[in-house]
C-alpha cells in the first residue's frame, strides 16, 4: 500500500468546460475562477507536502501565482 495526504478540492466550475469547449487554457482565459483558486491551493498543498518551501507571491493568500506570466512563479 502507500500513504496518501488529502491536498484540497475542486469545486464544480463553468469555466472549466467553458474553457475544454474553446479549446482554451482554463489559467489563461478564467484567472479569476473559483476552480482556478482551488487549483493553486492543490498544487500548494502538494509542493508543501513534498517538502518544497515557497514564499508568499499571489494575490489571493499564499502558493503558487499562474496569472501574471502564463507560467507558474514560485
Amino acid at each position: 500500500g502507500f500513504s496518501s495526504a488529502y491536498l484540497g478540492y475542486l469545486n464544480y466550475d463553468e469555466a472549466a468546460w467553458k474553457s475544454l469547449r474553446n479549446k482554451r487554457l482554463l489559467l489563461t482565459d478564467f484567472p479569476q475562477s473559483i476552480i482556478v483558486r482551488r487549483l493553486n491551493e492543490v498544487a500548494s498543498s502538494l509542493l508543501r507536502h513534498c517538502g518544497i518551501n515557497f514564499g508568499l507571491n499571489s494575490s489571493i493568500g499564499s502558493g503558487l501565482n499562474f496569472r501574471n506570466s502564463g507560467s507558474a512563479t514560485v
